[in-house]
């Protein structure tokens, strides 16, 4: 049943992002991703990060929420504060755009960071 409900989409590698700046270059990935066929059914994705900086761990990974309406606003949570790593993800939600933001550079709350580059997921159906 759980196979009719959800519509599975494995992206061996959805998303890879490489953007060099002075504190060095980042990546973010986005494998493994299951995007529910229907509310309130609930998908997954592994989202992965790491940056060559020398920069101490003030690394801020940002997830971004879009509702699949163009006029809704974006909800945004800080995901993880480190270096490098790797999340497991199990919100994925039904008609929905995500996307994970890598900054350095941050405070400790994960703020004031300089951008260096992003991963995009889309469960949004036509």
């Amino acid at each position: 049943m759980m196979k009719q409900l959800l519509m599975a989409f494995t992206l061996a590698a959805l998303v890879t992002s490489l953007a060099p700046s002075a504190f060095g270059s980042g990546t973010v990935t986005v494998t493994s991703a299951v995007c529910p066929s229907s509310y309130p059914n609930l998908g997954h994705a592994t989202v992965t990060w790491s940056v060559t900086s020398d920069e101490p761990d003030n690394v801020a990974l940002w997830a971004y929420m879009q509702p699949g309406y163009a006029n809704d606003a974006w909800e945004f949570t800080l995901e993880a504060v480190a270096r490098d790593g790797s999340n497991y993800v199990d919100w994925i939600s039904y008609h929905h755009d995500y996307a994970w933001d890598l900054n350095v550079g941050t405070d400790s709350q994960g703020l004031n960071g300089t951008y260096l580059t992003e991963a995009d997921l889309s469960c949004s159906y036509p």
